[in-house]
């Protein structure tokens, strides 16, 4: 059985859905936006989701007295081995950038997120560290492009931060 059959069959599917549209799109449900992502080639996608509602709801061990971080999207594509950590933002340009440290933590949070998810569902899987990652935040702006200042590489992580609300998939690589 694949990681993703695993993950649609154990996970509640609140926080678990599989995406073969070729546009997915993206809500920040508190601040009444969304993101338009296109696919091309192999749409197949595992979508995790609501990671915010999974903590509050569904983490009993953590009694709500401490929350750890998260980002809005995980978006895997199991046939070519990547994984999408997608933080959304709708910020002033310069409060976005001041806040870069605190949306790089809320990405790799999504990262140990993905782990669990992926530990929860299917105990023997070993290959995450073959899959290849990236780190994406977006700002929702009418302008599209990369901000090139705020891109980082840290401890083998790339971390690039974008303006806009249509993108290709492709263009986070």
């Amino acid at each position: 059985m694949t990681l993703s059959q695993k993950l649609l069959d154990n996970i509640n599917s609140l926080y678990v859905s599989q995406n073969t549209e070729r546009e997915i799109i993206l809500t920040e449900t508190n601040k009444n936006y969304s993101v338009t992502i296109r696919i091309s080639g192999d749409s197949d996608v595992i979508l995790i989701k609501n990671i915010e509602d999974l903590k509050q709801k569904d983490l009993p061990y953590t009694f709500g007295h401490f929350m750890p971080k998260d980002c809005d999207y995980i978006l895997i594509r199991e046939k070519k081995k990547e994984i999408f950590f997608i933080e959304l933002k709708s910020e002033k340009s310069k409060k976005f950038k001041w806040e870069k440290n605190d949306i790089m933590a809320q990405l790799c949070a999504g990262e140990e997120w993905a782990r669990h998810l992926i530990f929860c569902s299917n105990p023997d899987f070993y290959q995450f560290e073959e899959y290849r990652k990236y780190f994406v935040a977006i700002n929702k702006k009418d302008l599209k492009k990369c901000l090139i200042e705020l891109t980082e590489e840290r401890n083998g992580r790339k971390f690039t931060f974008w303006n806009g609300r249509s993108f290709n998939l492709s263009e986070f690589k």
